[in-house]
């Protein structure tokens, strides 16, 4: 009984002895053990990333030398014109009892209408100066016919220096039509076509003259081809590689276009004649849009 109680007490003792008094009593035994904590799952690398793909090339319309305007081309056009004519008359009165009287007036007179039709040339691209750069020397030749409705009409009355009067006529005049065989020079930039023009103009003119003093007489209808020369500019645009559409001034001159008319009648019971010569300076101002085609022979 005392050895189990020495050994009773020693084990307290020892219990005592070996683990502390805590806030609740003593802790028996020891703590146990923690699990081991597991190691991370070994991750996979990513896969590298796809390489990139090369940028595109820009598109032709982007590239200084991409558009070629070298080449044969044909192409329509329609717009307007207005003209300005200086015009000199010249009456020659003539009657059994008098002597001839002759007198002159000169006037402008001014009108406008409607053109339309066809133009066709070729054109050279010279290559960009020391092969950089957008821009490039174009050098062409054009020709055009137009069919036209330019009309313009005057009166007058002429008198000698002591102011007697000759005669009062009339004309009313129109273009026709006309073409041009032109030169061209222009600097391209791309597809976009900077130009002057310049060349010879002909035309077809006619007139309708008339005398209403000192007698009526019907109508007198003549007609001219004048020629003189053109000179102009514009602008082109290629929207497509075969395909262009361009906006262009012209302006024609016509100088020394000659009209005669000779009338009868009477005056004061006597037979008279009245002789009619006009010679017309014509300019024409052109404003038109054209579509072009270009053929791809070169």
């Amino acid at each position: 009984m005392r050895a189990a109680i020495v050994v009773a007490s020693t084990g307290i003792l020892a219990l005592t002895a070996a683990a502390p008094a805590g806030a609740n009593g003593p802790v028996l035994g020891t703590p146990p053990t923690q699990p081991p904590i597991p190691a991370p799952a070994p991750v996979a690398p990513l896969p590298p990333p796809p390489p990139m793909a090369a940028p595109a090339p820009p598109p032709a319309s982007m590239l200084g030398s991409a558009y070629n305007w070298t080449g044969f081309y044909l192409g329509a056009n329609l717009g307007g014109g207005w003209s300005s004519s200086d015009v000199t008359t010249t009456h020659t009165l003539t009657t059994d009892n008098l002597a001839p009287l002759t007198a002159s007036r000169t006037g402008t007179s001014s009108g406008s209408g409607i053109i339309g039709g066809g133009h066709f040339g070729f054109n050279y691209q010279v290559p960009p100066w020391l092969g950089r750069g957008p821009g490039s020397l174009v050098l062409g030749v054009e020709a055009d016919i137009d069919a036209a409705d330019i009309t313009h009409s005057s009166s007058n009355c002429v008198q000698t220096v002591q102011g007697a009067v000759v005669a009062c006529g009339t004309r009313s005049s129109s273009l026709d039509d006309f073409g041009t065989v032109r030169g061209r020079l222009g600097y391209a930039i791309n597809n976009l076509l900077l130009y002057g023009t310049g060349g010879w103009a002909w035309g077809d003119a006619s007139s309708t003259l008339g005398i209403n003093s000192p007698f009526s007489q019907t109508a007198r209808r003549v007609s001219s081809s004048p020629d003189g020369w053109s000179a102009g500019g514009g602008i082109e645009w290629g929207f497509m590689p075969n395909w262009s559409v361009r906006a262009e001034y012209l302006h024609l001159q016509f100088d020394g276009i000659r009209e005669a008319g000779a009338f009868s009648g009477t005056v004061g019971g006597f037979p008279a004649s009245v002789a009619t010569n006009v010679k017309a300076d014509l300019g024409v101002d052109i404003a038109r849009v054209g579509l072009t085609y270009k053929f791809n022979w070169f």
